[in-house]
């Protein structure tokens, strides 16, 4: 499962759109090495679906439009089970997180944003 959280201020949105995907990039190359122990324990077919999964966000946030009044992109991954794409008005550290579960701390679990886990 990849979450990703990503802040959408003027940084990262001009001058080209290109920079959600540099700042994915970055994140993504941390994660990886963060979370290298459990990604080296996975199946092959497993590893290959996680390879999968980061491309394709990568693809997506290339050429993501930023609505003006979204201020965080939230982006859930796992292989055909789970795919969301949420943008919220409130603002969230920038993170990458590979693990079985989403990350969904950064919000209140008793009415925030974000509650509850999504499988």
């Amino acid at each position: 499962m990849v979450s990703l959280y990503l802040q959408l201020g003027p940084d990262k949105v001009a001058p080209t759109q290109k920079a959600l995907a540099r700042s994915f990039h970055s994140l993504q190359t941390r994660e990886l090495e963060r979370r290298k122990d459990l990604i080296e324990a996975i199946p092959k077919p497993q590893k290959e679906m996680l390879t999968h999964d980061l491309k394709e966000i990568e693809e997506l946030l290339a050429q993501y439009y930023v609505p003006h009044d979204s201020h965080t992109l939230i982006i859930f991954k796992s292989a055909g089970e789970l795919n969301r794409v949420i943008q919220l008005p409130v603002h969230a550290t920038d993170r990458l997180t590979i693990d079985p579960d989403p990350y969904t701390k950064p919000f209140p679990m008793d009415g925030g944003a974000v509650s509850g886990r999504h499988h």
